[in-house]
């Protein structure tokens, strides 16, 4: 018996042990929130982004602005890029929830997490009948009367492409020094509509965001030449789109294009009117690589 009352003293000290030297409390998973260092780098970027533009913004000039967020970044179409999902589509306007607490004035009702959209759904497939015929209530309908802006987002374009190794090689006689370099090519191209905003330099209902990426690659190999043939040289790591940082590059300047938008702000939005669209027409054929391989 008192080895049984032992038994059960350890196994009770062995859990709150257990519990104590766990660094995360025993609850539910909220992995559809953005991890407090992923915003810390979206912010980082965005700042790098946005600080060497040649316009200023007037953080005082609206006092306070609802935007309506969508829950998912991009919609299904034909232009939609290989990586999206809607998911991923929701993960985005989070992060863009995060990139508009920059600008003051404005109130963002951000999207609901990935989880909770599939609750929603499951929810909602029984409709009831007092959802039918109840009343606005007084509290709902006052903010109702506050005339929220929604923010609609589609893609336009992506592209990546491979783009023709560059060499440079140096010969000490039986010996060959080769230096090479391989690059990876990537835009993106979004359609920006902020209904409900009254933005007379605005010269059409819609704005174009975009953003850039280019990775490059490679190093130097060695070579013996034997007369006939030469023995060495060698291949280097692909190159890969960084693809997070394309991504939160593109939400800053959705965010920065939604605040020029909020405040009518005409040396922004002629910036945005003005700049060459990122396009992989002006390369010509010669320069595009026929492999990923560097």
């Amino acid at each position: 018996m008192r080895d049984l009352i032992s038994l059960q003293k350890s196994a009770v000290l062995l859990l709150l042990g257990c519990s104590a030297a766990s660094p995360q409390p025993l609850q539910a998973n909220t992995a559809d929130e953005i991890h407090p260092l992923l915003a810390e780098e979206a912010i980082a970027i965005q700042k790098d982004l946005i600080q060497n533009r040649p316009y200023s913004l007037n953080r005082n000039s609206i006092v306070k602005q609802t935007i309506v967020l969508p829950e998912s970044y991009g919609e299904p179409s034909e232009a939609i890029p290989p990586w999206w999902s809607p998911k991923r589509g929701n993960q985005l306007s989070q992060f863009l929830a995060i990139a508009l607490q920059k600008y003051p004035g404005l109130k963002v009702r951000k999207a609901p997490t990935w989880d909770q959209i599939i609750l929603n759904s499951e929810i909602r497939t029984k409709e009831t009948t007092q959802s039918k015929t109840s009343r606005l209530n007084p509290l709902m309908a006052s903010f109702a009367e506050q005339n929220p802006a929604h923010v609609y987002l589609s893609f336009l374009d992506y592209s990546s492409i491979y783009l023709k190794p560059k060499k440079r090689g140096i010969g000490l006689g039986l010996i060959s020094f080769t230096n090479k370099s391989c690059s990876v090519d990537s835009y993106l191209k979004s359609n920006l509509v902020v209904d409900n905003l009254a933005s007379p330099s605005l010269s059409g209902d819609q704005l174009l965001t975009q953003s850039h990426d280019r990775v490059s690659q490679g190093g130097t190999s060695l070579s013996l030449n034997l007369g006939v043939a030469g023995v060495g040289g060698g291949n280097f790591e692909t190159p890969k789109t960084d693809l997070k940082k394309l991504l939160l590059e593109h939400i800053a300047d959705t965010a920065e294009g939604i605040y020029c938008i909020a405040t009518n702000n005409m040396a922004c939005l002629k910036f945005y009117a003005e700049r060459v669209p990122f396009s992989h027409k002006n390369f010509k054929d010669k320069d595009i690589a026929k492999s990923t391989e560097c």
